[in-house]
């Protein structure tokens, strides 16, 4: 009788034990998880700002090549207007001229 209750007993230890194990196992799995899912976050965060950082370089990058076109457009333009304002004035000093001729011969 006493052999079945130490028998018993020592079971009883063997599975207190095994819990005890099987709960600090889990505790361990679960702060391995913990640390994966934070090192995957990380990994994730990184991940999304290299990508927001290549489109902001690539917004730049395009935005500067427009600036470069319109800038180039404005500067055709300028130089069209100052080719016509100086062919107006050619005109004009021209025309003047002749007017004052005909108003010495008259």
């Amino acid at each position: 009788m006493e052999q079945i209750i130490k028998a018993i007993i020592q079971i009883d230890r063997n599975a207190i034990k095994k819990q005890e194990e099987a709960r600090e196992k889990l505790e361990e799995l679960n702060e391995n998880k913990k640390s994966m899912l934070l090192s995957l976050k990380k990994e994730m965060e990184a991940k999304a700002k290299e990508e927001v950082d290549a489109y902001r370089a690539d917004a730049r990058k395009e935005i500067e090549e427009q600036e470069v076109v319109i800038r180039k457009q404005g500067e055709e333009r300028r130089e069209k207007l100052d080719k016509r304002y100086a062919e107006y004035a050619d005109k004009i000093g021209e025309e003047t001229f002749r007017m004052i001729l005909r108003g010495m011969e008259g």
